[in-house]
């Protein structure tokens, strides 16, 4: 056998094992425990479940921590197929490298606004309640930058729950959004959801 064919040998020996040890070591994405429910692009097919694609990490990240520390409810929810479980539990699960890896990922992909039935009069009159929203969820509630979630082409059934948990006080809310909240009349929070379905 001649040099240069061991050294050819060796250095692709060399190489798929590189490769082989590479493939081990990486800590591959954890979007497995979320895609049942959200998606594998973070777009959910559930009603009850929102639409992560294009949340900015900031906003992933704590809304992930605010699970963990269950300043966010967290109800029992089966993706088809698959077992029964929570965000609280599913939080647990992961790693603070995994949920590094999961804000970069979500935020990376392209939000899809849900295809639902919007009530174009309520659509309409939420546009007044809305400038009490404005100031933190700006563009109509669709821009991820502004750090507080989307909103726009958002599920209804999930926004509605969600509201619900500020009402009950079941859901801690930033200083500014309980100021603004108080100040919403009877009917608005209707308004709003239809709103916000309505954008695209």
């Amino acid at each position: 056998m001649s040099r240069k064919t061991t050294l050819s040998l060796i250095m692709g020996t060399t190489f798929v094992l590189g490769s082989v040890a590479l493939n081990c070591t990486a800590t591959p994405l954890a979007t497995d425990k979320c895609a049942y429910c959200h998606g594998d692009t973070g777009n959910s097919d559930y009603d009850h479940v929102p639409n992560i694609a294009g949340f900015s990490t900031f906003y992933f990240t704590d809304a992930i921590n605010s699970y963990g520390l269950g300043d966010r409810p967290s109800e029992d929810f089966k993706a088809d197929g698959h077992e029964e479980t929570n965000m609280k539990a599913v939080v647990a699960s992961l790693t603070d490298k995994e949920i590094a890896e999961l804000a970069k990922y979500y935020a990376s992909q392209e939000f899809t606004a849900r295809d639902q039935k919007v009530n174009a009069k309520l659509a309409k009159r939420g546009k007044r309640p809305y400038r009490k929203c404005r100031k933190c969820h700006t563009a109509n509630g669709s821009d991820p930058d502004d750090d507080a979630g989307i909103l726009a082409g958002q599920s209804m059934s999930y926004l509605k729950a969600q509201l619900q948990y500020f009402k009950k006080g079941t859901r801690t809310q930033p200083r500014k959004m309980a100021k603004a909240f108080k100040k919403l009349r009877k009917g608005d929070i209707k308004k709003l959801l239809h709103f916000f379905a309505s954008q695209k």
